[in-house]
């Protein structure tokens, strides 16, 4: 448990309440939880949060101006309010911003797609300057089920699909 007597409960005092930083700020340099700063501060008598029940008219006026185009981290940069706080307010405002960050998911997935239109296309024009049909029995009703094959498997070059 940190203790006020303790360094690491010093530097929290001064950082937080002498240089005015925020919990966060704090948490992250001296590398400790946000959660464990907040029950220190609790515990030894210091206000930890501020909270916001309205915007300003001007401080409004920049969110609904701003948080489109370029986000609610800079709105909350440039007003000093914590993202949370302002995320509250641009759903009151009915504000759709841009997002923190796309997750890596949803870029792995439009790659896949992207990656499957870009075989199809090369498969129908292959099909197309063959002739666009099969080359034995004349079948061209559906492209998924015609395929290429090599007279000699040894002079194959690359595999168009799995």
């Amino acid at each position: 448990m940190i203790t006020l007597d303790s360094e690491l409960g010093k530097q929290i005092v001064q950082l937080f309440i002498k240089e005015k930083k925020s919990r966060s700020e704090v948490a992250e340099k001296l590398q400790i939880a946000v959660y464990t700063l907040a029950n220190f501060l609790k515990r030894n008598g210091y206000e930890t949060s501020k909270i916001i029940k309205k915007l300003s008219p001007e401080q409004e006026k920049f969110l609904i101006e701003f948080c489109p185009k370029f986000g609610l981290k800079y709105c909350s940069e440039k007003l000093s309010i914590p993202h949370f706080t302002l995320n509250r307010f641009a759903k009151q405002l009915n504000l759709r911003y841009i997002p923190k960050q796309t997750s890596t998911i949803s870029k792995v997935i439009k790659n896949r797609e992207n990656v499957k239109k870009r075989i199809k296309a090369q498969k129908i024009k292959a099909i197309e300057y063959k002739g666009g049909k099969c080359e034995i029995c004349g079948y061209n009703k559906c492209i998924r089920s015609l395929c290429f094959h090599h007279k000699n498997p040894l002079e194959k070059n690359f595999l168009l699909e799995k």
